[in-house]
């Protein structure tokens, strides 16, 4: 039986553009900001927590994690509100959806009896983010980076879902994700197949150098088994 595992972000999900959210709501509570300070400050947020999602290991941790990032959202801000209700206010601006192939990619694969896991650098909240949208069930498990203490492409993420699955580690499973290092490289490393979604198509040189098979659409991972 084929095994697939998935990244999540940019792969299975993406976000939903935030800063418009952040701005009603901070006007809302009375701490107006332009979309472009509010847009400036949450690209240092974002790179707060890329740098620091290890930490968001459990549910208290996590929290921790979420207000100092809201710190530093509010380091980007003239006029942020108290940081109890900035945190409040990022957390809800943070919504994610399905990709339009994503349902009908994992019909396929499942009607291909293919066991499906997900592996993704993210903070212990995936799992629950997948169920809110309606696929968390799809999967024998889920596995984030910060779970297991160390990001993708070290390659524990990737046994640790196989080792949860009782699998060794074969080049007969497959991994599939948007980045080339993290999911191509890691995966290879890990003794996986990687396969690199590319949507828009910008990753067909770097793919094609490193030798990874490369779909444009995650209905097309199907047929690459």
């Amino acid at each position: 039986m084929t095994v697939v595992t998935l990244d999540a972000f940019d792969t299975l999900i993406a976000l939903e553009p935030p800063v418009p959210r952040l701005v009603a709501a901070l006007e809302g509570v009375g701490h107006p900001h332009s979309p472009g300070v509010v847009a400036s400050a949450l690209m240092g947020e974002i790179a707060f927590y890329r740098q620091h999602h290890l930490r968001g290991s459990d549910p208290g941790a996590l929290a921790e994690l979420r207000r100092d990032a809201a710190a530093v959202l509010g380091e980007g801000l003239d006029d942020p509100p108290p940081l109890d209700l900035l945190t409040e206010i990022l957390i809800a601006a943070l919504r994610f959806r399905l990709f339009d192939d994503t349902a009908a990619a994992l019909d396929l694969l499942a009607a291909r009896g293919v066991r499906l896991a997900v592996v993704s650098n993210w903070d212990c909240s995936i799992p629950e983010v997948l169920t809110g949208l309606g696929i968390g069930r799809r999967f024998e498990v889920i596995v984030s980076s910060a779970e297991v203490g160390l990001a993708k492409p070290a390659v524990e993420p990737f046994l640790a879902a196989l080792g949860r699955m009782g699998i060794r580690p074969s080049e007969e499973v497959v991994h599939c994700g948007d980045q080339i290092s993290a999911d191509g490289d890691g995966a290879r490393a890990a003794g996986l197949t990687p396969v690199i979604i590319d949507r828009d198509g910008g990753l067909a040189e770097q793919a094609s150098v490193a030798g990874y098979p490369r779909v444009r659409r995650l209905t097309e991972l199907a047929d690459t088994l």
